[in-house]
């Protein structure tokens, strides 16, 4: 999204409007932002929007998610929209597998699991009673398909949205089977890059599909011989906000 199209967005929000004159700091948080032209971009973009603002921070969202974790190092993981792992030695963030997105890595993500329940629907390869129930809860349109995948402003998200159902159903054998495909991917990708800091360290699975496939996910590292602590946190905001409420030089560690 352009910055004009995200200042019309913001500019048209009741509570914004209602709040601009009295912002004085903004820590944002989102995909993409791990570049210095997305940072700049959006330091822009809230100086215009709040002009009390004295602090601005911009961070990638994997960073949410190690704030909600602990300050302890430990192996961290996103799986919700999308998905994205590193290692947090307590000071600085290790990437070892760049984030490609949705349409080369997400392994795991809710826009996988959309992808793979597509595959498998339009295939013919989905059991009759799950069909019968995918059919009734989305419209499959083929117009509507290509509108959602092609044309509109948020093709990850929109596979997200058919992937949840693949959640919802994990007590079918076929849903189970396909999200263990997509967790299997995850692990050999992107979590066992982080193989031997996983020998000595937590491991944090952040997001909604970590959380709901917890169950998969723990008997896929067993399966791969990984025995680690790991916390499973459905929304990271959540903590995050509840830890800041609870010590508010947590947002001063973030700005240093």
């Amino acid at each position: 999204m352009k910055k004009s199209e995200m200042f019309a967005v913001l500019n048209c929000s009741e509570y914004v409007l209602e709040c601009k004159e009295r912002v004085k700091a903004i820590y944002f948080f989102g995909a993409g932002c791990n570049n210095a032209k997305a940072v700049a971009v959006l330091n822009s973009l809230f100086a215009e929007l709040f002009p009390m603002m004295e602090t601005c921070v911009v961070q990638e969202d994997l960073m949410i998610a190690i704030h909600a974790t602990s300050s302890c190092a430990g192996v961290v993981g996103i799986l919700g929209t999308g998905s994205n792992c590193c290692f947090f030695n307590g000071l600085d963030v290790e990437h070892r597998v760049r984030a490609m997105g949705y349409l080369l890595m997400d392994e795991g993500s809710g826009n996988h699991l959309g992808k793979e329940l597509l595959r498998s629907y339009f295939y013919g390869k989905l059991p009759t009673d799950l069909k019968i129930d995918f059919e009734r809860v989305y419209s499959l349109q083929e117009s509507e398909l290509i509108t959602g995948l092609y044309s509109g402003n948020r093709p990850s998200a929109y596979l997200a949205s058919i992937g949840r159902f693949l959640i919802e159903h994990l007590e079918h054998p076929y849903a189970k089977q396909l999200v263990q495909h997509c967790m299997r991917e995850f692990v050999e990708n992107q979590l066992l890059v982080y193989k031997e800091e996983l020998k000595d360290h937590p491991l944090f699975i952040i997001g909604s599909v970590g959380y709901y496939a917890r169950k998969v996910l723990k008997e896929l590292l067993e399966e791969k011989r990984i025995r680690v602590k790991t916390t499973f946190i459905r929304r990271p905001l959540d903590v995050f906000v509840q830890g800041v409420l609870n010590d508010v030089t947590l947002l001063d560690a973030i700005a240093s």
